[in-house]
């Protein structure tokens, strides 16, 4: 894993960082946009106000509406998750996409599929 501070000055907003904690491009190379313990701004739900932002770990992958994750990409995330559940104790029930914290088509079918095999692994 690097920090990549030519990639995360692409993506992210002029005046602050990339919202998310790590960023999977289609290679599979992991990109750590925030550390683990600083909030985040990628998942906003208005019963519960800053709590995910504050208490999450946010990764975004690469990818298009309607397109597949890579498999390096679905390499890259299963490392990423099995460091970040040790290192934090998370059981894999308590990982989420955003559909499942906001109305929203994000992170698309893919990664349900992904996330909903990989709960029952």
């Amino acid at each position: 894993m690097k920090k990549d501070n030519s990639m995360i000055k692409i993506i992210k907003h002029p005046h602050s960082y990339i919202g998310y904690g790590y960023y999977i491009e289609y290679d599979g190379t992991i990109h750590q946009g925030r550390l683990d313990n600083e909030e985040g701004a990628h998942c906003k739900q208005s019963a519960r106000p800053g709590y995910w932002n504050k208490n999450s770990v946010g990764v975004c992958l690469q990818n298009k509406v309607g397109q597949s994750i890579t498999n390096e990409q679905k390499q890259a995330l299963e490392s990423l998750l099995k460091r970040l559940r040790s290192k934090y104790n998370i059981v894999k029930t308590e990982i989420y996409g955003h559909y499942q914290i906001k109305a929203t088509a994000c992170p698309g079918l893919s990664i349900k599929e992904f996330l909903k095999e990989y709960k029952i692994s």
